[in-house]
């Protein structure tokens, strides 16, 4: 069932009835708040709060460094976290590889090839071959994030360059990317573009606990692995280079993987702290699993390469800081300068935007001839450049309409299922498992501003500011009506918003008209807090780069949320209302929020979810898969928890009202781990008489 279909409960229905029905303003806290910092933006700016904090923890350890020993020891550390990290510990299995055509031309010779990474899954690339005595030495060259992969005229001209120059090259497609996109439209074209594949499928992975980097580190060492293979290849003089997401790609290879002697990543080297304060956390393979929270940043990849030779190809208008860069090249120094060789690293800068330059390109060639002792002429020449159909491995330009059937998507979930599933001893167990791995902290300090009330006939509208550590308040609307006929306090939080209710006669107004007091609220990036983040991993609406800057920091979104459920909880206690008698609804995403912040200790007297998963298995588990819960999701760690375990730790009865549920369904039955009813698509009268049922 589509989530479309499965919002049809908490969409309002704008049927007006008279005497009930709140005015717009009514719910916008906000208003009249003109001074305070924009709302919508309070999410990312806490997510930058923590990355700052440790970005600035680690710049302190960094200026501590004061004797070459000191650095050589960070250096080892830091070694072994990015390979933790980065290098894969996956068993190489045969490439199998292929060659799928050849291209003679003057002076070099192309062949068109397709290996395996893992068994079954293919990688599409080209190996130029110079017409030269070998041994020769070869660079392994990574495509940005082109549609064409690495057939885009741009990396055909370098490319093409560094054959006339007398280099071996060998070129592949990332996943995603030329010939190995994955996910298709009915009409046979394309889904998404490079950034948004990678990010769709990376969620799944960042789920299980590695990062989707992992996959893109082992499909570059798998191709040095075939790189080496071959005869005319020095295996002693292999370099790497790319652009853009090409450089992500280059500078994650040249930390791990010790067969490169020379790197040159280009227009991507810079720091988080401008990074996070301009574009942000970028799409999904270009961020590490708790990479700051382990106390590193970008320097870290060039400095564990010391003294090995690397430069940094920079450019002043770069959508990547060119300041960071500058900043990030003086603090890599410092760690080249203690292995006496402070000119083997390099940076070379143009006045430009992201792109390649003449200069830059020249520089890099001037770069690799000297480094991998293959002296010559430096100048950029004018090459003839294939068509993408001429490099084509696969006859329709894309493997997996030519018989693989092995994806990044179907590898992903095999090796999690490969992994070790810890077991979870005991609810308490399980909860202090989350508190830990979310980020989670109790707020300090929490404070309510009265912000105005608005008097009907039938009902009051009070509005409120909840201030959480004097750091940023969220909007709280109460509904308190007239005849107050119940003794419950209901809850809501929505992933709509609020303000989704307003003019309705949906479920909030029915449960106002039963005499239940009505608590609103809308949590971080949610409703007059939500914004869409204008990042390259916006799909659907749902701005996963939010996302990966908890992924960074080791601070999730819902982590926030929840400390914003224990705020609006004390809030409560401290209006006087009756904590055992408060009913909480959550809607969409926000379902899972409050089934957290339960499991953290922030106690209802029963819980009702729409919409909620079944199992967190259908996110992960399914090719095709909803993607507004993503911001509400916690990575596992491979430890294999899923929604019955929360249900468990909740300490609460739950009821599961039209939950989202994957074409294989799941075994999850009421009568076990405090679920006491499952209701599936009931109709939207059924479903308004449930809840009202419910909350009785």
């Amino acid at each position: 069932m589509c989530i479309k279909n499965a919002r049809k409960f908490l969409v309002p229905f704008l049927v007006m009835l008279a005497g009930i029905v709140p005015a717009q303003e009514d719910f916008d806290v906000f208003n009249y708040w003109q001074h305070l910092p924009d709302p919508s933006e309070t999410l990312y700016r806490q997510l930058l709060g923590k990355a700052n904090e440790q970005l600035s923890s680690r710049k302190a350890e960094i200026n501590s460094l004061n004797s070459n020993e000191k650095k050589f020891a960070r250096q080892q550390i830091v070694k072994e976290k990015l390979k933790r990290m980065l290098l894969p510990q996956w068993e190489k299995t045969p490439l199998n590889t292929r060659i799928a055509g050849a291209i003679d031309r003057t002076g070099y010779r192309v062949e068109k090839i397709i290996f395996e990474s893992f068994p079954g899954y293919p990688v599409s690339a080209a190996i130029f071959l110079p017409k030269l005595q070998g041994p020769m030495p070869a660079i392994l060259f990574c495509s940005g994030h082109s549609n064409e992969g690495f057939r885009s005229p741009v990396y055909q001209h370098m490319i093409l360059n560094y054959v006339k120059k007398g280099f071996i090259v060998l070129a592949f497609d990332p996943v995603g990317q030329g010939e190995r996109n994955q996910y298709f439209l009915e009409n046979g074209s394309k889904r998404f573009g490079p950034t948004h594949e990678h990010s769709y499928v990376g969620n799944q992975i960042f789920m299980s606990g590695i990062s989707p980097a992992q996959y893109f580190v082992w499909d570059g060492i798998r191709a040095i692995d075939y790189l080496v293979s071959r005869p005319e290849v020095d295996k002693e003089r292999i370099g790497v280079t790319g652009r853009s997401g090409g450089g992500t790609q280059t500078a994650y290879l040249m930390a791990v993987d010790d067969r490169i002697l020379a790197a040159a990543p280009e227009c991507y080297m810079t720091t988080f702290e401008y990074l996070l304060d301009s574009k942000g956390p970028q799409d999904a393979e270009q961020n590490i699993l708790h990479f700051l929270a382990e106390g590193l940043d970008l320097p870290d990849l060039i400095e564990v390469r010391a003294p090995r030779p690397t430069m940094m190809v920079t450019t002043t208008r770069d959508i990547f800081s060119i300041q960071g860069a500058r900043e990030c090249f003086l603090e890599a120094r410092s760690f080249y300068k203690a292995y006496g060789v402070e000119q083997d690293l390099l940076m070379v800068e143009d006045d430009a935007p992201h792109q390649s330059t003449k200069k830059n390109r020249e520089a890099t060639y001037r770069f690799f001839q000297k480094y991998l002792e293959n002296p010559g002429n430096s100048i950029d020449e004018d090459v003839e450049i294939f068509s993408q159909e001429e490099l084509w491995v696969s006859d329709s330009g894309q493997l997996y309409k030519n018989g693989y059937e092995e994806t990044l998507y179907t590898v992903q979930k095999k090796n999690r299922e490969k992994q070790h599933i810890g077991s979870l001893s005991d609810a308490n167990t399980f909860s202090k498992l989350i508190r830990n791995i979310s980020g989670y902290s109790e707020p300090t300090t929490i404070k309510s501003v009265f912000s105005g009330a608005n008097e009907k006939s039938d009902y009051s509208i009070e509005k409120y500011l909840i201030r959480i550590n004097d750091a940023y308040q969220i909007p709280l609307v109460w509904l308190k009506p007239h005849d107050l006929l119940s003794e419950n306090t209901i809850l809501y939080i929505d992933e709509a918003g609020k303000s989704s209710h307003e003019d309705s006669t949906g479920t909030i107004m029915q449960l106002l008209k039963a005499g239940h007091q009505i608590i609103l609220a809308d949590l971080n990036g949610y409703g007059e807090m939500g914004k869409e983040f204008d990042g390259d991993a916006l799909i659907d609406g749902v701005p996963l780069n939010i996302w990966y800057a908890g992924i960074l920091t080791g601070k999730y979104p819902v982590a926030f949320r929840c400390e914003e459920l224990f705020a609006i909880h004390r809030f409560l206690e401290n209006q006087a209302v009756d904590l055992a008698h408060v009913f909480a609804i959550g809607a969409g995403s926000a379902s899972l929020d409050l089934l957290t912040a339960a499991v953290l200790g922030v106690r209802y007297s029963s819980l009702i979810l729409q919409d909620c998963p079944l199992t967190l298995e259908s996110l992960w588990g399914e090719k095709e898969y909803p993607l507004n819960y993503i911001l509400s999701v916690i990575p596992d760690g491979g430890t294999g928890w899923d929604i019955p375990e929360f249900l468990e730790a909740s300490g609460t009865e739950v009821r599961l009202l039209n939950p989202y549920r994957s074409q294989e369904g799941t075994s999850l039955e009421p009568g076990s781990n405090n679920l006491i009813e499952l209701v599936v698509e009931p109709e939207k009268e059924k479903a308004d008489e449930l809840i009202l049922q419910w909350t009785h």
